[in-house]
Order: structure tokens, then sequence, then C-alpha cells
């Protein structure tokens, strides 16, 4: 089955993207006997962590082809393109596409320019080459692929929808934002004629292509004007349409009370948490979550009350009193033991923000920069009430123009926040500090250096901004 990918983790995460993912496309080619136990062995290294030791062997079989009297070009070309399938895990990329281009020459020698054969080297090239921010060559070699997928198992062979994944990387890349928000699309439309749009292999596709819609929903602020803002309404009302998709898999092939339920659920109170348009649906999401945790005898006291946090969340983010009430009852549900105690004490410990789930990057204009290139700053200190608003905002230090200030005062005062606990009272929090950095505008695009200090959801936002 094909794997799918969490966009956000795709995005935070490109080089491990194409250490991950290129160890789908070896080949195994007819080979002898001793050869062929040699390749599998080396398979089974590259994908338990020992790259090096199956790079090792990889060329050993290679040396073994090219020494034959004959040599055979696809089983060279095949044995060839495992190697950069290693260099590609190994993180060389540059040595991948060396050894790559040398295993594509060799596969064309077949003189069948549209062979299947050549896919996963392809596949693997766009990797690379999408790792070092390749864009153009990248796309070239994840369309071939895609073409050849096509000729050979049709518009809907199951063997692009990863490709579809890596061009949607491509286009976020670029910041062309509704290109890969098609392939999204044509995600669902192939995954759903391939499976069958009612089959439970379309309930991870539905999930990604969810979760994407919904943080690019997320990062287009609701007040934005009226086109932009139609923009973002079809944003989550796809999102949403892939959760209740999912739903009603579930409940065709499960039952209308099961816990596989909860996630699909979640994930639709989200989305319509994040569009702020209709609560009431949210409130009606959640507390179905509520009623199948509650009703199932598998489920813990700490199943019960994260249940009933979620919807004290979404009730807190649409300013309902009835927040308070559902808090304290999770609160009380674990109070059960020492355990589920400390659990209370973690989930409550200190505020945290329920909406937006991140800011984000803010930036400023090159004639802001600090000549000494000193960090461009504003650090505010804040109260978070009981009702989950930040109070009393106040400027602890800056470097940055008035009207930074005032945008971060904003941020803070549409934020919502789940309140602090303490001995099953709901308290006020003072003296907290949001620190925020600013980039200079025209940096931020291209600082793929630091993609791995970032969390998933900064580097989504600042890939959308």
């Amino acid at each position: 089955m094909i794997r799918y990918l969490a966009i956000l983790l795709i995005l935070a995460m490109a080089p491990a993207l194409a250490e991950e993912d290129a160890l789908d496309y070896f080949y195994q080619p007819s080979l002898p006997a001793a050869q062929a136990e040699v390749n599998e062995t080396m398979i089974t290294l590259a994908k338990s962590g020992e790259i090096q030791n199956a790079m090792t062997l990889a060329e050993q079989l290679i040396k073994t082809a090219a020494s034959q009297g004959e040599q055979d070009p696809l089983t060279l070309g095949k044995l060839t393109t495992n190697l950069g399938v290693l260099q590609t895990a190994a993180g060389d990329y540059e040595a991948a596409l060396t050894t790559l281009a040398r295993a594509l020459e060799l596969l064309e020698r077949q003189g069948k320019p549209f062979s299947p054969e050549l896919i996963g080297s392809l596949v693997t090239a766009g990797l690379a080459q999408l790792s070092m921010n390749q864009l153009d060559g990248a796309e070239d070699s994840f369309r071939r692929a895609q073409h050849l997928s096509h000729r050979d198992g049709g518009v809907f062979d199951p063997r692009q929808l990863p490709i579809i994944n890596y061009l949607t990387v491509m286009h976020l890349r670029r910041g062309k934002s509704a290109a890969a928000d098609r392939e999204q699309r044509m995600l669902i439309h192939v995954a759903g004629k391939h499976y069958g749009d009612k089959s439970l292999e379309m309930l991870p596709v539905l999930k990604q292509v969810g979760h994407y819609f919904v943080t690019r929903g997320s990062a287009i602020s609701y007040r934005a004007y009226d086109l932009v803002r139609l923009e973002r309404h079809k944003l989550f009302s796809t999102a949403i349409d892939c959760y209740e998709r999912a739903i009603g898999i579930i409940e065709q092939h499960y039952g209308m009370n099961d816990l596989r339920l909860l996630e699909p659920l979640r994930g639709l109170a989200d989305a319509r948490t994040l569009e702020r348009s209709n609560e009431r649906k949210v409130a009606a999401a959640l507390l179905r979550a509520e009623r199948i945790v509650a009703d199932n005898p598998e489920s813990s006291n700490l199943d019960r009350a994260k249940a009933l946090i979620d919807i004290a969340d979404a009730f807190i983010v649409s300013s309902d009193e009835r927040a308070t009430s559902y808090y304290l009852q999770a609160w009380n549900i674990l109070q059960e033991n020492e355990q589920t105690h400390l659990d209370a004490e973690e989930l409550f410990a200190k505020p945290r923000r329920i909406y937006p789930k991140e800011y984000g990057s803010l930036y400023l204009e090159p004639r802001h920069a600090r000549p000494d290139g000193e960090q461009l700053y504003a650090k505010m200190e804040y109260t978070v009430a009981v009702n989950g608003r930040a109070r009393q905002i106040k400027v602890l230090g800056k470097n940055v123009p008035k009207d930074s200030l005032n945008l971060m005062r904003q941020r803070l005062k549409i934020s919502r926040f789940r309140p602090r606990l303490v001995n099953g009272e709901i308290l006020a929090t003072d003296g907290l500090v949001l620190n925020q950095q600013f980039k200079v505008k025209g940096d931020a695009r291209t600082d793929w250096a630091n993609l791995k200090q970032r969390t998933p959801e900064q580097v989504q936002l600042l890939r959308l901004e």
C-alpha cells in the first residue's frame, strides 16, 4: 500500500522526505540466485537504517553485473538505480543524481523511452533534486514519471499518488499555492477512481488532504477582503468535505459508534473552528465524539477527559460560557487516582493557545533592517483571563516600528487560550510573555538551512504567507 504523506512534515523536513521516501523505489531485477539474495539483503539493511553497509552490497552487485561477458543494460540500470536510491537516502544528493543519470541512460538503451521501468529512477532523481531545491529539474523528473505511469497503467494509475504529493511540495516551494491545491484535489480524484470513493483505502488520503486544506485555509485571515475570503471558504469547504467523507466511510464499514470516528470528527471540528463559520456544527461534532468515548467500554478516564476538553476548547474559541463546565468535568474525572491526577495537572498546568494554532512569521520592509544585522523583535507581556482571552497587554521591549506592535496586540486580542486550573479552580495567569521575532522581506523564502529548527506549523505558514 502506498504511504501517504503529511504535508506539514513534507514542508518541515524536506531533506528527510527524500532520505525516507527514496527507499520505496528499489528495483528487484532478475538475477542469479546468489546475487538475488545479496540484493534482498541490501534492501533489508537499507530499511533497517544500515545505509552504508547496504551501499557496499549495491556497489558489489554493480561490479559483478558489469564484469559479465554480455551486459544486460536493463539489469545493470536497475542495480545502478538502487545505488542512487541509497545515495539519496544517505543525503549525498549530488552523487545520487550522477548515479541516477547513468542508470537512466542504461535503462533507455532498451529503445523504449516510455518504459515503466524508468519510473523508479525518475522519482528518486526528483526527490534528490527537490531536496537540493532544484525545482525545475524536480518537476521535469516527476512529470515524466507521472506521464509514464499514465501510459502504462492509465490516468488513474496509483503509482502517481506519491508523485502528486511531491509536485504539491514543489508548487508550495515556488509560492504557487493554487497549483498545489489543484494537485491535492487531483490526489483525491485519482485515489477515488482507483480504490473506490467509499473504500477503506481512501481514509488516509482524506485525512491528509483534509489536514492540508485546513492548514492552507487557516493561513488566510478571516478578515481578508471579499475575493480572498471566498477562496479561504473554498479551502475550508474542501477540508470539511474530506472529513465528512471519512466519517461516512467509517460508519459504513464499522458502525455509528466506532472509536475510529474520533479522528475525523475532531478534524471536522478543527476545520469549522478555524474557519469561524458555524459554531453549532463544531459543538455537534465534538459532542458526538464525547458520546462515542463515553459509551465505549475500552475508553479510559483520560480519553473521556480529553473528549470533554476538546468541547471546552471549541467553546472557548466561540466565547461560549459552557467552556467552564466542561473543563471542570474533565478535571473531576481525572481525580480518580494519582496517575490521572498528574495527567490533569499536566493538561491544565499553564494556559495553552487554542486559536490560532500558530502565529506564523512577521515581515518588515527592507528599510527596517538593522545595519548591524541585529535581530528585529518585539516582546510583550500579557495575562490570560479565566475566559481564555489575553488581557493587560504591555510592551517589554522592541526595535520595530509602532504599527508592528499594533499587529502583535491584535494577534493577542483575537487569540483564545485554554485557561489554567489549579485544584479544580480556573485561574487567570499573569506574566506571560510573547517574544516575537521579525524577518525582513526577501530573506525568509530562501531560508532553507533553518527548516529543521522550525515546527511544521511555522514552516507551513512561512510558505503560505
